[in-house]
């Protein structure tokens, strides 16, 4: 019975995640989400619940001890009773020696002797009650309320182990009784699927450069996998809605819930030379297609790239920011606030989404360690992309408010110059040769010559002093970074004198004639204040020139510092505190 659980650990708490992509998610945070929803749906016999991509069945496990507490008088009180009572005869056992922890038949014994102590109990009768009420309401709950898809036949065991406590919903030890009748697999469905390509096949066997997958975008060149290799194909994202909702029964649910898979790697990239391997995001096609399926509430957590960029996520970004149904938007700047040990560039988040529900603001929280702000606001504020921290809005509104042109109109598509990240020039200068700064590795960089003639893009720039960082936040998006210490936001930026260019690896951010002019930019832009605005709009990893958006040009042939462009600004004195403690000081020495 579920209500003789011996076990005390949480073992979905301690679960490693499948990879970066696929990450199992806490009790903590599912039960947090669930209280987003009106706890209204969990007093119903008639709602209906499901988690089309389960992994761990927490979500699912966590919605049926809801619906038990709810279904059944004094559930929790009754059920901590029993188990203090039987936990304990069995525990008096093992002391007497009736009972050997290592004997072949210990869960038998146990049970019979937890069964014999409740039936000797002056309170049997109401426990005998209970267990036969409980035991009605979870048969009803788990077939009629709870339903699950799989992403894989591991993680369909795993989740009808969660919550059927028996990976065979039918079996002796499954607390779904009879349910089930002789159905192994519950409620939690798992169906190998294959990818449909939009190019058929050569005669050769293989597939065309460029063939990918109708229904998600995966390309052929990495998924046409033999059937023993796991192909990432899932089902609630490769069948039409329709076909879907005829699998299903053609259920109406109440609430979709869950963690989706959030990326397959790609081929592709802009170096000329070698292929790239490239993320692409596909968490925001399990959103589409649960809101396809019409159900009255949708929450789930994914990244939090979508804010501001991520490959092919303009539209999705857009119908977010203009989606009248999301109620509420949980943000967490570091995803290790969330899942513990998992570093997930750009943070994560959750939402609630309600399909009955018509809204001009969403309820926005942000959570920083221990630290929460919370406000409503309207997500499209600025346009095509989403400022993430509520605390930074005043900032952003003086200085929108008192500049008239930004940096993102000036500072360089990343390709500059069209070199790629992958050429290193040659050790021997020669005639009509300019210099050429590249990447040599982590945090180093090397520099060769190569032809006027190969720089294939912005020649005018060649001569000018050009100012550069890395295209990349400094250590892998800052995740593990102590707020404490403040962030850096940027790379230290570095001049490069006329006669010099740069490959793929860095973004070039501001072109000037003089060398006093780049100078005091390289001053300028390692002001705490304009990293954090440039961090504001930070959710991912890369740097381009749209994080430059609330950056001010300013007049370089004077110096700026903190004070005075919080002085000219006319920043109170907490949204200078709140810039001074974000962000830390840049060493430019």
């Amino acid at each position: 019975m579920l209500s003789r659980n011996n076990y005390t650990p949480d073992v979905l708490d301690c679960l490693a995640n499948l990879s970066n992509d696929e990450v199992f998610t806490p009790p903590s945070v599912v039960n947090q989400m669930l209280d987003m929803l009106p706890q209204e749906v969990f007093m119903s016999k008639k709602t209906t619940f499901i988690d089309p991509f389960t992994k761990s069945g927490v979500f699912l496990r966590e919605i049926t001890k809801r619906l038990l507490e709810n279904q059944v008088p004094d559930y929790k009180a009754t059920a901590d009773e029993i188990e203090h009572i039987t936990k304990e005869a069995i525990q008096d056992a093992v002391r007497s020696g009736s009972l050997d922890l290592d004997d072949k038949d210990y869960e038998d014994k146990a049970r019979r002797i937890g069964d014999a102590t409740i039936k000797a109990h002056p309170d049997a009768n109401k426990f005998l009650t209970f267990e036969v009420d409980l035991q009605d309401a979870l048969d009803h709950i788990l077939k009629e309320q709870i339903f699950g898809i799989a992403i894989t036949e591991l993680t369909a065991q795993l989740a009808r182990r969660s919550l059927y406590c028996s990976k065979d919903a039918s079996g002796r030890y499954s607390v779904a009784g009879t349910a089930f009748g002789a159905n192994a697999d519950g409620n939690i469905r798992f169906k190998a699927m294959g990818h449909i390509w939009d190019k058929p096949r050569r005669r050769n066997g293989t597939y065309p450069r460029g063939t990918s997958c109708k229904y998600c975008g995966a390309s052929a060149e990495q998924f046409d996998r033999p059937d023993d290799l796991e192909a990432h194909a899932y089902e609630f994202i490769h069948k039409d809605i329709e076909d879907i909702r005829k699998e299903l029964g053609n259920m109406e649910f109440t609430v979709v819930c869950g963690n989706p898979p959030y990326q397959l790697e790609t081929g592709g990239g802009t170096d000329e030379k070698k292929s790239a391997t490239q993320a692409k995001p596909i968490y925001h096609q399990f959103i589409e297609q649960a809101e396809r399926l019409n159900p009255k509430y949708i929450t789930m957590i994914i990244p939090a790239r979508w804010y501001n960029g991520g490959m092919g996520l303009d539209r999705f970004r857009n119908n977010m920011l203009n989606n009248e149904h999301l109620s509420v938007l949980v943000d967490f700047n570091n995803s290790k606030d969330c899942f513990s040990g998992v570093d997930i560039a750009g943070g994560v988040c959750y939402f609630l989404w309600e399909r009955d529900g018509k809204y001009k603001t969403c309820h926005v929280i942000n959570r920083y360690g221990n630290s929460i702000s919370e406000d409503d606001r309207e997500l499209n504020e600025f346009g095509s992309f989403f400022v993430r921290s509520n605390e930074s809005i005043s900032i952003i509104k003086k200085v929108l408010n008192k500049s008239e042109h930004f940096m993102s109109e000036t500072v360089s598509a990343i390709d500059t110059f069209g070199i790629p990240s992958k050429e290193k020039g040659h050790t021997d200068k020669r005639k009509n040769d300019v210099i050429l700064v590249s990447s040599a590795g982590y945090n180093s960089q090397s520099q060769s010559y190569i032809s006027l003639n190969d720089v294939k893009k912005n020649k005018d720039l060649v001569d000018k002093y050009k100012v550069k960082i890395s295209i990349m936040v400094p250590q892998g998006g800052e995740v593990g970074i102590n707020p404490a210490n403040g962030y850096r936001s940027i790379s230290t930026p570095q001049i490069l004198p006329p006669g010099t260019v740069d490959s793929f690896s860095y973004l070039n951010v501001a072109f000037y004639d003089t060398q006093e002019e780049a100078e005091n930019f390289v001053t300028y832009i390692s002001t705490k204040f304009v990293r954090f605005l440039m961090r504001t709009t930070y959710s991912s990893v890369h740097v381009s020139k749209n994080n430059f958006c609330f950056v001010p040009i300013m007049n370089m042939n004077e110096s700026w510092n903190d004070e005075k462009l919080y002085d000219y600004f006319d920043l109170s004195e907490s949204e200078r505190e709140l810039i001074d403690k974000t962000m830390r000081p840049m060493d430019l020495d």
